[in-house]
This record gives C-alpha cells, sequence and structure tokens, in this order.
C-alpha cells in the first residue's frame, strides 16, 4: 500500500521536487559565475589560484552555498514526501529515502566547512600566504569535493534514482525508470575519480542526469491519477484520494 494520494499531497509533492531541482540549479549557476570549484582545485593541483579566486568573489561563493543550503532541505523535505508515494512492497522506498536522509546529512556538513574557506581560510591566506594556510586550504578544499560527491550520490543517485524506478508500476513512467536507472549508473561511475583520483568527467553526469530526473518525478506526480493507474499485483492503491475512499486495486482499474 502507498500511504496517501490525495490530490493536495501530489501538487506539493510534485512542485517540492521541481522546486529543489530548480535551486540547485541556480546554484549550480552562481558555481560557473565564480568559477572557484575546489574538484577543480584538487584535480589542477593548483590551491593558490583556488583561494585567490574564492577571495576575490567571495560573495558570489557565499551565495552559492547559502542557496544549495536551502535547496538541499526543499530536496529533504519533497524526496521524503515522495517517499510516501511508492509502494509499501518496494524494496527500493527505504533504500531511497535512506540515500535522502544520509545524503542531505553528510552535504549540510560539507557546505558548512566550504564556507569556512571564503569566510576565513582564503582570506588569511590573501593577507599573509604561508605554508600552513595552504595546506588547510587544500585539506578543505579535498573534504568538501569528497563529502559533496558522497552526499550527491546519496540525494541523486539513490534517493531520486531508486525512487523513481520504486514508482515503475504506479506513477513513473518508463521514461522515467530509464532516467533514474541512468542517475544510478551516474552516480556509481562517479566514484572513479573520487577513489582513484582520474576522469574527473565521469562526476559531472550525475548532477544534470539527477536533476533531470527529479523534476521528471516531480511533474509525473503531478500529472499522476491514482484512479487510472494500472498496478502491478502486490503494489496496491491506497483508499484515500481527493475523490473520496474506495479500494485500492478496484479505483486503480477504474471499477
Amino acid at each position: 500500500m502507498i500511504e496517501t494520494t490525495t490530490s493536495r499531497y501530489r501538487q506539493l509533492t510534485g512542485w517540492g521536487l521541481i522546486a529543489a531541482a530548480l535551486t540547485m540549479f541556480a546554484g549550480a549557476m552562481l558555481l560557473a559565475a565564480h568559477g572557484a570549484d575546489p574538484m577543480v582545485a584538487w584535480f589542477d593541483g593548483d590551491i593558490d589560484a583556488y583561494l585567490a579566486d574564492v577571495e576575490e568573489s567571495s560573495l558570489l561563493v557565499q551565495a552559492n552555498l547559502w542557496t544549495w543550503i536551502g535547496g538541499v532541505w526543499v530536496y529533504l523535505a519533497a524526496g521524503l514526501a515522495m517517499g510516501r508515494l511508492l509502494p509499501h512492497d518496494s524494496w527500493g522506498r527505504g533504500l531511497s529515502r535512506a540515500g535522502l536522509t544520509a545524503g542531505t546529512a553528510i552535504v549540510m556538513v560539507a557546505y558548512t566547512g566550504w564556507l569556512t574557506i571564503p569566510l576565513h581560510i582564503a582570506p588569511a591566506w590573501v593577507a599573509s600566504p604561508s605554508p600552513e594556510l595552504r595546506t588547510l586550504g587544500l585539506a578543505v578544499a579535498w573534504w568538501t569535493y569528497a563529502a559533496d560527491q558522497i552526499a550527491t550520490i546519496g540525494v541523486l543517485s539513490i534517493g531520486m534514482g531508486v525512487g523513481v524506478i520504486s514508482a515503475r508500476s504506479t506513477w513513473a513512467p518508463r521514461w522515467l525508470v530509464a532516467l533514474g536507472g541512468a542517475a544510478l549508473v551516474s552516480g556509481m561511475l562517479s566514484m572513479i575519480p573520487f577513489v582513484f583520483s582520474v576522469a574527473g568527467w565521469l562526476a559531472m553526469p550525475m548532477i544534470p542526469i539527477g536533476l533531470a530526473t527529479t523534476i521528471g518525478a516531480g511533474f509525473s506526480i503531478l500529472r499522476w491519477n491514482p484512479a487510472r493507474t494500472p498496478v502491478l499485483p502486490g503494489d496496491g492503491i491506497p483508499a484515500t484520494d481527493a475523490m473520496g475512499p474506495a479500494r485500492g486495486h478496484d479505483r486503480a482499474r477504474g471499477h
């Protein structure tokens, strides 16, 4: 059984997912605007230029991170709400919610640590460069990149990818299930540069694919009519909807 499919709940969940993805996209645009990416600094090994860029664009870097922090909260709320629209007997229901919960917890710590660079480390290094500050900046840059990467896998690859795959018998159309599978695979591939420090480009596809999966899930939930959706045996449609109570499988088949 799915816990709830009231029309208002579906609308809040669908628009929440879309808002979460757009907020994270806005943060990515701010990152592109200032260009101070700790992942790039780590792979290039040019922490001096990175710290200088962060200090020069400090307000943009902070705006970027605060936008992402807000977006992560929206992702958590909308993602957990989506979890209530997944069948109880789905193997991915718990895994999706675990990925979202763990991912958001990790990324909050990552973004807080990342904020120490524009607020403290970069200004101190620009004012008085030292080997100690350079080492600290390099260590924090690696830590924030690594934590952000693990968290992104949890939220986009596992949370959203597994979630839409689990909804294949209810509200997720085939193209969205395929997109969720791509999000899951791209998340696994993104571990290669993280573990082996090679092929950094493999970390990139997961983000646009995961955001596209989130937006697709949002619109699919908005369009979903539980009363008309055929279900597989055991998946169950709940007895509560905007039209009033009805038996799960009877409602799903239009009886």
